[in-house]
């Protein structure tokens, strides 16, 4: 029904005196379906009036039921005298309560309907000018809509003070938005509270079991300390586990980054793909980072990837972690991270040029005898053979210097340097107050950006053909048509590579294979030979860079042009860079949208369908009340029908995981009036007096009244202050 002629419709009118007065008298009598109505009828009557409203005192039947109630200004009533300036950390607040007069009562009719019964228009106060009304406390309002767009742009990374410059820029103005900025917070945080009722942790696990019901192959395990709070947690899906399946001979891990609530590191265990691109096989938080926690988490990941090894191993070089792969993976070669072992160089000896020679003895491809010596020659030139960290260098070669890894396949890669591009992602978004739920968004959504650059990859590697650059037309064509784009480009190089070489000795046969000695252009001094198996098309090289990295070397690539060959043979093919790396993988299908996601979604789509018909609907007056009027309608019944299907699904959380000890934070300590724990006196914030407390306040239990029908009188708070009902307030 209408109510009262453009109250809503035209929310600019600026009432004041007469025709406020006008307006009040001619609302009493009116009839309303609730008292919800009658209290958003008056709400929209002290916006236009240039006031804020609230709920005041409620009369109810015996049984309960509310048969008046009444609303009144925001500045009714005053504010019990219950302030102390005692040891007081924060001033008190503005005094909002005057006396104020202005209210309305409504009153249940014997037809269940709500008539409003008495009016009073007078305010003690004056009233707020147009430009002022969105501060108006009763008229500011958060909806679903905003706090649902609002919490997906916070889950991508936005800022609230940022969300809410779009929110004005979207409605035309600080003034059509219908709310500040406080208030966009305090919804946020209100959503976020709800989330974590039951505890952070047992929110993140209904989390995990939603994300099993839509990812079959989604993969969860966590344990727990003596106190039940959560220790060590593990989780991948489905997509993790298929890529392991193709790309899960090399892995490496670091746990560097701990921006959370509970100070816990991080561990994602990353690999590389056919687009030699950083993909993620699973992650895990740690309670802490000892042998122990290392060795639950690789077991963890070893269960969830069907009980498959990998080939090598990365690390940053921690002895814990050591000692873990020792026991989980006994047969898989261990490598330190290139990037860690060049900092410790220059945190240990301290000069720059020995960092740079000892960068070039760890990656350089020599041979063991080379490598002993130009490494001896670096340690004696700076005089450092005694040096403890030399020391222990010598003892650990094997671990770091490539000439002892040659021919152990890595992948080329040498450092855990995907882990901290990935930590880097997550430090734009995450800090020390984030909650574990807060850090699995932000980690979901890094993997999803990762998985949408290795699609972008697939369609450039199956869309386009790169330029040739060389004469030998055959083989590099076909060679394009076999590798992945950038797989292609380390072979592209290694096919100019092969024009430096040239064959210093006739060939040698014996039997099956055939021998060639290579010679590099203006270096004859180091002879690389390659052995050709003539009937199984095998090439062995000295270099052994085909076995370490899975591409093959310029030497080998010199005698496939000297043997005329126009295609690459079967053993130099590594199937895990090519572009059909992933079709013997699993066909896992990826559910991996988040239910928020998928609403969120359905939402933007609608806004956009809607906006051509807000746009044309309100070109006249009859236009815009027939849209507003089907809005209306079609709000209210799907309103009703999304209210029942969220109360069917909804089911309880049964698990009872306590959260783990949050980090100190560290505070200023604020020293101005600062008084003693042992001294300090505490007072009570009724009575004023020491020695108890509100709750135990004996003027209190002493003041309660009781109504005729043996009730204790309901008593309201606002603004820090309560007002008890009184029985003779109502009007006829």
């Amino acid at each position: 029904m209408e109510l009262v002629p453009n109250v809503v419709d035209n929310c600019s009118i600026d009432l004041h005196g007469a025709e406020a007065k006008c307006l009040a008298d001619n609302i009493v009598g009116m009839i309303f379906e609730s008292h919800f109505d009658a209290w958003e009828f008056y709400k929209d009557y002290a916006k236009i009036s240039g006031f804020s409203a609230r709920r005041a005192t409620t009369r109810k039947d015996a049984v309960g039921n509310v048969k008046a109630q009444e609303f009144c200004c925001s500045r009714a009533g005053f504010r019990k005298s219950k302030i102390s300036d005692v040891d007081r950390q924060r001033a008190p607040r503005a005094i909002t309560r005057i006396g104020c007069k202005a209210k309305v009562v409504v009153m249940s009719t014997n037809s269940n309907q709500w008539r409003i019964s008495f009016s009073h228009t007078e305010h003690n106060h004056p009233l707020c000018p147009t430009n002022m009304r969105p501060f108006l406390r009763s008229n500011r309002k958060v909806t679903c809509a905003d706090i649902a767009e609002a919490r997906a742009m916070k889950t991508a990374g936005i800022r609230t003070s940022q969300i809410m410059n779009l929110f004005q820029q979207q409605s035309g103005g600080f003034h059509n938005v219908g709310f500040i900025k406080k208030d966009l917070y305090n919804a946020i945080q209100t959503y976020v509270d709800a989330e974590l009722c039951d505890g952070d942790v047992n929110a993140l696990i209904a989390y995990f079991d939603c994300k099993k019901e839509q990812d079959n192959g989604f993969f969860i395990q966590y344990s727990l300390d003596e106190s039940l709070r959560l220790h060590n947690l593990f989780w991948c899906d489905s997509t993790s586990r298929s890529d392991y399946t193709c790309f899960g001979d090399i892995i490496a891990f670091d746990t560097t980054y701990k921006a959370n609530a509970y100070g816990r590191p991080l561990m994602p265990i990353v690999g590389v793909n056919h687009h030699h691109q950083t993909i993620v096989f699973g992650i895990a938080i740690l309670a802490d980072e000892t042998a122990d926690t290392f060795e639950w988490v690789l077991r963890a990941f070893l269960e969830a990837m069907f009980n498959k090894t990998p080939i090598s191993v990365v690390t940053d070089g921690d002895r814990a972690m050591q000692r873990a792969i020792k026991t989980v993976f006994p047969l898989a070669r261990h490598r330190i991270c290139s990037w860690h072992l060049s900092r410790n160089a220059q945190a240990n000896i301290g000069d720059k040029k020995f960092t740079a020679a000892f960068s070039r003895c760890m990656s350089a491809w020599w041979t063991t005898t080379e490598f002993d010596r130009e490494w001896r020659s670096v340690v004696k030139h700076f005089n450092i053979e005694d040096h403890p960290w030399v020391v222990e260098k010598d003892q650990t070669q094997h671990l770091w210097a490539q000439a002892y890894l040659t021919g152990h396949f890595f992948g080329n890669v040498r450092s855990t340097q995907r882990c901290e591009s990935m930590n880097a992602v997550l430090a734009i978004v995450l800090n020390s107050k984030k909650t574990y739920i807060d850090f699995v968004r932000a980690i979901e959504n890094a993997i999803a950006d990762m998985r949408i650059k290795e699609l972008k990859e697939d369609f450039v590697s199956a869309q386009t053909t790169p330029y040739p650059t060389t004469k030998l037309t055959d083989l590099e064509g076909s060679a394009s048509e076999l590798y992945t784009r950038a797989s292609f480009g380390i072979f592209q190089t290694e096919l100019q590579n092969e024009t430096l070489y040239r064959l210093m000795e006739p060939i040698v046969e014996i039997g099956q294979s055939r021998t060639f000695h290579l010679t590099k252009y203006r270096d004859p001094s180091k002879i690389y030979e390659v052995v050709l198996n003539v009937i199984t098309e095998n090439l062995m090289c000295s270099c052994r860079k085909f076995e370490t990295v899975g591409i093959p070397c310029c030497h080998q690539l010199h005698v496939l042009k000297l043997q005329d060959y126009s295609n690459l043979p079967q053993s130099l093919i590594l199937h895990r860079w090519t572009k059909n790396a992933k079709l013997s993988a699993p066909s896992f299908i990826d559910f991996n949208v988040s239910p928020e996601l998928k609403q969120m979604s359905r939402f933007a789509s609608l806004r956009s369908m809607s906006s051509r018909l807000c746009y044309v609907a309100s070109q006249t007056d009859e236009t815009f009340r027939s849209a507003k009027d089907e809005i209306v309608r079609l709000t209210a019944e799907f309103d009703e029908t999304c209210t029942f299907m969220a109360s069917s699904s909804h089911t309880e959380n049964k698990r009872n995981v306590q959260d783990p000890r949050r980090k100190p934070v560290k505070r200023k300590q604020n020293h101005k009036n600062q008084v003693p724990s042992s001294s300090r006196k505490y007072h009570c914030s009724f009575c004023n007096m020491e020695g108890h407390n509100k709750n135990t306040c004996p003027r209190l239990k002493l003041q309660l009244p009781t109504n005729s029908y043996g009730q204790t009188s309901t008593f309201f708070e606002e603004d820090d202050m309560e007002i008890p009902v009184p029985l003779n307030l109502f009007g006829p």
